[in-house]
């Protein structure tokens, strides 16, 4: 059947006319799907009305790709009919339901997701088949997976935005990227609701206790690198919480039974024309050429599509194949360079940094490129910055970039600031503030990767790792006795935003035999471990370097043994495994005596106090706590006389 000539005003609804259009050129749902950048299940949607078409989108992508340009009535009439169409909220979020006259305001659902500082651009498929997907009963497990940079990240805390009001105890996330240790996984998942360690209590119970009850949203973001324990987690706190939903992100699936696996996509991007020239209205609709406009603007005021940067634009997207993070960085250069000249520059560097490794997918190549070519492009100097960042296991304060990354040639420790400050404006370093006034930086975690690549290269690693030890050897020995003072919130906060610092300073002295290093951090963080009750990580690094101290003959018999046999025969006892702790703090208490240390003697001498109360030894136990007392007098040692006499 022609159905060239049957007039316009036969399709009452905008579905209906765009399926009549469709069929006149000759395009199956697949095809037009593809031309427009959509799925074919959307497009199916919007013919059975079941979704809206944006006005810019149907003269964007529609009009083009149904070869309707020279057609004014039918684009009128498409217009018309979008007019008289339903459209879905403008919003992420539900609309607020009405409340009963003189009722009291519904209480807005906790939640802990970072305020957004950029917007968010297109998806508006991906976010409504998500939320859709998380309304089904049946969906409890959702995990987003897809290459570096891609936007997973973005688009849960998007989701979770828009549903916040679906879960009346909350959205919740958990960041894992700096989290290198999968024994962690459970307690920083339980430190998002305040949850803390018990010795009669597993951690893993305690928080399937807490989430049992509730009816909340968990986002867990970068597990790709914590894959088996996340999978272990996610399906233990299913079982045993029916209320509970877990929206994950990762770089392959979770494998838990009942998952439901989304693939994220790159942004859309304009079809390369051969041989052609494409103009501003050619592709400002399509969300890869939005994203680059709309960072284009945020660095160079008035930067503005036009029909003539439209055709370099298009190919930085088409060459960064529509991934979030690549565009951004690229954006990033317009104070520097324009559009033709980043373009140009991508088209000869792009694939350099894979090294010829064809087997990479090619959105990992490009998004390696993006991150290489924006390495490529700053001095030297800024080069051995960023490289030498990556030594930090998070986040890091200036003052700590300063000593470590800024004295050894070719940098200075007063370059430091500016060079940063350069990094930070060219999309390569994070800044984070607190409330409570302080700074920190960070790298997206793509970066630090790239980063810490070109730091073994660079043949640094050794000695950053050395000097990232002593400082926070340093850092945690300062804090030590002004955790008994007035101070002690300001230096336990201090000490809870360096934790990932220090995993990877103690990681890095076993690696490398810096035992003596090793053990005085773990003397000096035994305190904080004790009030913070991380109690089971603190005992295994004390477990592994006195274990590495076995042999040492210099060590053997040093304070730095002492206090860590102190730190873990403490652990051990608040643990009640008082066998071991009295071996632990014994050696200690030998060791203290032959150095004449009375103040160690008495702390450690009060702990076997306790072991021996607990083994129905009170004579003992008492004549040692006299002893105790003594000591501690004999160093005025303040702090533990008032806590031996407590």
């Amino acid at each position: 059947m022609d159905i060239s000539h049957i007039p316009l005003t036969v399709s009452t609804s905008l579905g209906e006319l765009l399926r009549f259009l469709r069929r006149r050129a000759r395009l199956s749902q697949r095809e037009l799907s593809i031309a427009v950048g959509y799925s074919e299940s959307h497009i199916s949607r919007i013919e059975n009305n079941e979704r809206p078409v944006d006005r810019a989108s149907l003269l964007a992508l529609f009009v083009p790709a149904m070869e309707i340009e020279n057609e004014p009535e039918t684009i009128a009439r498409l217009l018309a009919l979008c007019e008289q169409a339903q459209p879905l909220p403008a919003s992420s979020s539900p609309a607020p339901v009405p409340s009963r006259p003189g009722a009291e305001p519904q209480p807005v659902p906790p939640n802990r997701l970072p305020v957004q500082l950029t917007s968010f651009i297109g998806r508006a498929e991906e976010l409504a088949e998500l939320r859709e997907l998380l309304a089904e009963d049946q969906t409890r497990l959702l995990t987003l997976t897809g290459a570096g940079g891609c936007g997973k990240t973005r688009l849960a805390l998007r989701v979770g935005e828009g549903m916040a009001h679906a879960y009346s105890h909350g959205v919740w996330l958990v960041e894992l990227a700096a989290l290198t240790d999968p024994r962690l996984l459970v307690r920083e998942v339980a430190s998002t609701f305040d949850l803390q360690e018990n010795a009669e209590r597993p951690l893993l119970a305690a928080l399937a206790d807490f989430l049992r009850p509730r009816q909340a949203l968990l986002i867990l973001d970068n597990c790709e690198h914590l894959v088996d324990a996340a999978a272990h987690l996610a399906a233990a706190l299913l079982q045993v919480c029916p209320d509970l939903r877990i929206l994950a992100t990762s770089r392959e699936n979770l494998a838990v039974p009942g998952e439901i696996v989304y693939p994220v996509q790159p942004l859309a991007l304009p079809p390369a024309l051969l041989g052609g020239r494409p103009g501003r209205a050619d592709v400002e609709g399509y969300d890869a050429i939005r994203l680059f406009v709309e960072r284009a603007r945020a660095v160079l005021r008035g930067f503005a599509l036009s029909d003539q940067n439209a055709p370099a634009v298009a190919r930085i997207c088409q060459r960064l194949d529509g991934i979030p993070l690549g565009i951004e960085l690229a954006a990033a250069w317009l104070p520097l360079l324009s559009p033709e000249e980043i373009a140009a520059r991508l088209e000869r560097n792009l694939d350099l940094p894979a090294g010829g490794r064809r087997t990479l997918l090619p959105r990992h190549q490009t998004l390696t490129a993006a991150i290489a070519w924006s390495y490529h492009l700053l001095a030297g100097e800024e080069q051995a910055l960023l490289r030498r960042l990556s030594i930090f296991g998070g986040d890091w304060s200036l003052e700590a970039a300063e000593e470590i990354a800024g004295e050894l040639p070719p940098l200075a420790q007063a370059d430091v600031l500016g060079l940063l400050r350069r990094l930070i404006n060219k999309s390569l370093v994070t800044v984070e503030r607190s409330a409570e006034g302080g700074t920190r930086y960070r790298f997206l975690e793509a970066i630090r990767e790239f980063a810490r690549q070109r730091l073994a290269e660079s043949g640094e690693e050794a000695a950053l790792a050395d000097r990232h030890l002593a400082w926070f050897v340093a850092l945690a020995e300062r804090a030590e006795p002004r955790l008994k003072s007035a101070q002690q919130l300001f230096w336990l906060a201090a000490l809870d935003q360096e934790q990932e610092n220090f995993r990877a300073a103690l990681s890095h002295s076993l690696a490398q035999g810096s035992v003596e290093e090793g053990l005085r951090l773990v003397g000096a963080l035994g305190h904080f471990w004790e009030m913070r009750h991380h109690l089971v990580e603190g005992g295994r690094w004390g477990a592994g370097l006195l274990d590495a101290a076995q042999g040492r003959s210099e060590l053997i018999h040093s304070p730095w043994r002492a206090k860590a046999l102190f730190t873990a025969g403490v652990i051990a006892v608040y643990q009640f495994e008082d066998e071991r702790a009295r071996v632990h703090l014994e050696e200690s208490v030998r060791i203290y005596r032959e150095l004449e240390d009375a103040a160690g003697a008495g702390a450690a001498l009060c702990f076997i106090a306790i072991t021996q109360d607990r083994l129905q030894q009170p004579q003992q136990a008492l004549d040692t706590y006299h002893e105790a007392i003594r000591c501690s007098q004999r160093a005025e040692d303040t702090w533990w006389i008032a806590e031996h006499l407590h």
